[in-house]
């Protein structure tokens, strides 16, 4: 459940064949290298607080006062409401 990202950890006083991946959690006591890790990689995946997204409530095109209005693709305009279209292309 929820996000996981992993890293690549170079270990101090380790060769680096000696690297491994460790996910975030294990690196809870070490939040200063993480944070300077973002710091360095800005596109690198981190996990987004949704505090941090700003809500934008879908507007209703449902409902409409005005009548709908048809495309004539011959004229390359608007047709009118209730007028009908004069030339059809295939």
């Amino acid at each position: 459940k929820g996000a996981k990202l992993d890293y690549f950890v170079y270990w101090k006083g380790y060769s680096f064949t000696e690297r491994t991946w460790e996910p975030d959690h294990h690196l809870k006591n070490s939040p200063s290298l993480i944070s300077a890790f973002h710091h360095k990689h800005p596109a690198a995946p981190s996990i987004i607080a949704a505090a941090a997204l700003q809500f934008c409530p879908y507007k209703n095109f449902t409902t409409t006062t005005e009548k709908p209005c048809l495309f004539d693709w011959v004229t390359n305009r608007f047709t009118d409401c209730g007028v009908k279209i004069l030339g059809t292309r295939i």
